[in-house]
Formats: C-alpha cells, structure tokens, sequence
C-alpha cells in the first residue's frame, strides 16, 4: 500500500497554512518506508492517489506540491493523469517539482522543456525544485523560464557547506533571480528560530521545515476514483 506524507508549507506574515508538499511512502512490515523505486508505481496509481488525498483537504488549502524526476517528469503517462488530478482538486493549484536528481540515462534538456511546456498549457503550475543543486542551475532555469512558476530554494542543502555564509549567498542569488523573473519563491528547510531572521531580507510566499512542522500521514479518500485514461 502506498499513501502520502505532508508538510505544510506556511505564510511567511502569519504561519497560516497554504499549502503542502507531498512525499509518496510505503507500507512494508507495517511501517512507511521510502520506497526503492518510484517507477515501481504506475502514473495512474500515483495520480488517483493524489487526488484521494488532496480532495479531503480544507479550502484553505491554495496548492500542494508533488516531486517528479527528470525520466518521470518526461513519461506520457504523467502527461496525461497529472491534468486530470488538477481538474478533480480544483482550485486547489497542483505544482509539479522537477527534481534535481541526476538520471541513467540522462533526460535530454529539449525532452524537459517540451513536458514542462505541456504540464504548462494543461494549467499545472511547473516548479524548479532545490534550486542551485544538481541540474536546477541558473543556465537551466533560463532554459526553462517560460513554462517555470516558481523556484523552490533548500536550506538543508548548503547548510553543511565550508564557508559559513554560503546559505545566505545562494539564497541572495535565487531570491533576486526570483524576482528578476516574476516567479513565486518557496523556502525549505528551516530547522531553528535563528533561520527563521533570513526572512526578514529575503521574503517567500511559502516556508517549510522541521521547525515549523514535520511531514505526516495523510488521509486518502480511498472511494475516489480516478478515470483511467489512454497515454498520449
């Protein structure tokens, strides 16, 4: 069985939630488990288990987060079911994270930019998630820049850097480029009061972290079904 975790994601003014970025478990031995392979769950299982989760979610909710890798972000499959889940959870906002993780083979940039154009034009809203790492550079983010809405910046990910400030100088870098580029900015990571003061000079429309709260099980409505669909 496969179920989703979520993090709430807060408003930067008043830690209301907006929002949640979910993680897909697994149930094995009783106990939920990062799975080994995320290919070994079909696009349509992971979409109508998307939706049995978003569905039951308060109206306060204005959009949830979901990680695709670069050779899942680029399948026909997601193409296909990921528009369906944003008709069923609307107005709730589906925001698609391409991940920085690194594919065997490598998924040719042309492949990502024409899915995110397509996840685009079907009014799912494109994210480029852990900005700064892996493949999610500046030179990218350009090559993407029509179909993208928003970056995501990690703090957890140059936290443990050598030089003592490199959290504070990435951070500059995408929050500018950010608004340089009229894209919404989401800050992950926080795990203590004292990063909480970075947001007094770099603001973001969303914040999430251990010190705000952690991911948990979500309820799934299990009597919602999603239409099976041909991939195009």
């Amino acid at each position: 069985m496969i179920r989703f975790f979520g993090q709430p994601q807060f408003t930067t003014a008043d830690h209301t939630i907006k929002g949640y970025e979910l993680f897909l478990r697994e149930s094995i031995d009783h106990k939920w488990v990062f799975p080994d392979d995320f290919k070994e769950f079909t696009a349509y299982e992971t979409a109508n288990l998307l939706v049995q989760t978003i569905r039951p979610m308060p109206k306060t909710i204005k959009s949830v987060a979901f990680n695709l890798d670069p050779d899942q972000f680029v399948d026909p499959a997601y193409q296909t079911y990921l528009p369906k889940v944003q008709e069923q959870i609307a107005p709730i906002q589906l925001c698609v994270e391409l991940t920085e993780h690194p594919c065997a083979p490598k998924v040719p940039n042309v492949q990502l930019v024409k899915a995110a154009q397509g996840f685009k034009n079907n009014h799912l809203s494109v994210v480029l998630d852990d900005v700064g790492t892996g493949n999610n550079t500046p030179p990218f983010a350009e090559l993407l820049d029509s179909t993208l809405t928003e970056y995501k910046f990690a703090i957890q990910n140059f936290r443990n850097k050598r030089e003592p400030d490199e959290i504070v100088k990435k951070l500059a870098y995408w929050h500018k480029m950010a608004d340089d580029e009229d894209k919404r900015f989401i800050i992950e990571g926080f795990e203590n009061k004292n990063e909480l003061k970075l947001l007094n000079e770099y603001p973001a429309d969303l914040i999430q972290g251990y010190y705000l709260d952690r991911p948990g099980l979500m309820l799934a409505d299990d009597a919602v079904k999603l239409p099976h669909h041909r991939a195009s």
